[in-house]
């Protein structure tokens, strides 16, 4: 994510993560989590389609979701029962008939040392009835029969609003379903993003910081505009403890999100990671330096480089009231532009405003 060329990529592996949220302390094979994540950014802006392909012969989710073993006597309903209910239709949509037709379906299939096989005489070759469909299926006809139901594009679209436009206000029947009949189409995701991120809604007052950011994106934001890199390992370490541990998702369904990334210690926890990035010493040592960026970008007094950093951050709009509040001295003496800058800067990534997207 720091050192991509294509930030909107990682953005939305980010979203696929916690959307097919798999935890790596379950799993226990870090091949298979690299193999899993790389999976995730190959269709991250494709197709849907592929991507649940994949998901579902992933060895990483299968034993995350303790569905590495679907023998024909003792079918195994929890692969079936997470892509029905969590990772597409929702469980409105679906009944334990069909997760249990569904589970039949994928019979025979086992990971078997860190490896997906199939073993044909463990598949139930019965007559199945899933979503009011008949017939002998396997695990393809199971996806492409949950692939034409009209609810996985409307909760796709409802969940990508959310991440990437508004999670305050619902959008509402008339807004989803003109984008959830363009997915459902062919499962273009970059297609929808586009048109997302695109539309007049997205440049409206009232989508406008109408996101929290999550910790990866609150920190990550802060290094990047900073134009350098730091240390990872202590970065996700930090992230951890601000409640989002990467390739650890806390449940199958991800990260909740929104206002359960702010609270009171959250808020301080950010702060101090803030400082942690900008002070100059510690774990971070001096690789972020907001005064070095400044002059980098023709800065030459205290003055220019504050409008710098207040357009680098908070991309100018910031209340005049507000502005007057932040610090015009350093940490350190008064003649240190560099302690002085550092000041301003974390400052600003302190602010509400900041945490918003």
């Amino acid at each position: 994510m720091i050192q991509t060329p294509h930030p909107l990529l990682e953005k939305m592996t980010l979203f696929w993560h916690s959307h097919f949220a798999t935890n790596a302390a379950e799993v226990k094979n870090a091949r298979l989590m690299q193999q899993h994540i790389r999976l995730l950014r190959s269709q991250a802006l494709g197709s849907f389609r592929i991507l649940l392909e994949g998901i579902s012969q992933d060895p990483a989710v299968l034993i995350w979701l303790g569905a590495e073993a679907n023998r024909k006597a003792y079918p195994n309903e929890n692969l079936a029962r997470t892509i029905m209910e969590t990772f597409t239709l929702g469980p409105d949509h679906c009944t334990e008939d069909d997760i249990r037709a569904a589970s039949r379906a994928f019979t025979g299939w086992f990971v078997l040392r860190s490896k997906l096989r199939y073993i044909p005489r463990e598949h139930d070759e019965n007559e199945k009835q899933i979503l009011g469909r008949k017939g002998n299926f396997t695990r393809d006809d199971v996806l492409r029969i949950i692939l034409d139901q009209p609810a996985i594009s409307q909760n796709l679209v409802r969940k990508l609003y959310r991440w990437l436009i508004n999670e305050t206000e619902q959008p509402n029947e008339a807004l989803i379903a003109p984008l959830a009949e363009l997915f459902a189409k062919d499962y273009d995701v970059l297609k929808l993003v586009e048109t997302m991120l695109r539309s007049n809604l997205f440049f409206s007052t009232s989508a406008y910081r109408g996101r929290i950011k999550c910790p990866a994106e609150f920190a990550i934001g802060i290094v990047k505009a900073l134009e350098e890199t730091i240390s990872t390992t202590q970065l996700a370490n930090d992230l951890a403890d601000l409640g989002q541990n990467l390739y650890n998702p806390p449940t199958v369904r991800g990260w909740a999100g929104g206002q359960h990334w702010i609270n009171s210690t959250a808020i301080v926890a950010r702060q101090n990671l803030a400082s942690a990035l900008l002070q100059g010493s510690g774990p971070y040592g001096n690789k972020l330096n907001p005064w070095a960026v400044a002059q980098r970008h023709g800065c030459t007094t205290p003055a220019s480089a504050r409008r710098f950093l207040l357009d680098l951050f908070l991309q100018g709009d910031l209340d005049p009231d507000v502005y007057n509040t932040l610090p015009k001295t350093p940490w350190g003496q008064d003649d240190d532009l560099g302690g002085r800058t550092r000041s301003f800067a974390y400052a600003i990534v302190s602010l509400p405003e900041f945490h918003l997207a």
